[in-house]
């Protein structure tokens, strides 16, 4: 595996560049934020009156599952760059 900033090879279950130092990790402010379009999603399809309400509340749905899974890939962050 390779760091995301200066390209320094890292042995495989590493999480810290011993080279530059930054961290490979979750973003959790995007875990948080897809869960919570989640759950308006969910309840917003509970509410739903007609058709077009239920479509618009699996759209929401969508957009926070896609968020959440953005947000649970790791990447490569550097506090002092």
């Amino acid at each position: 595996m390779q760091c995301g900033h200066c390209g320094t090879e890292i042995r495989d279950g590493f999480a810290v560049c011993p080279s530059c130092g930054a961290h490979r990790r979750q973003d959790g402010r995007l875990i948080g934020i897809g869960l919570f379009v989640l759950l308006v999603g969910l309840v917003a399809s509970l509410q739903a009156a007609g058709l077009a309400q239920y479509s618009i509340a699996i759209f929401i749905i969508g957009v926070g599952a896609l968020t959440t899974r953005r947000g649970l890939r790791k990447r490569w962050y550097r506090h002092n760059a």
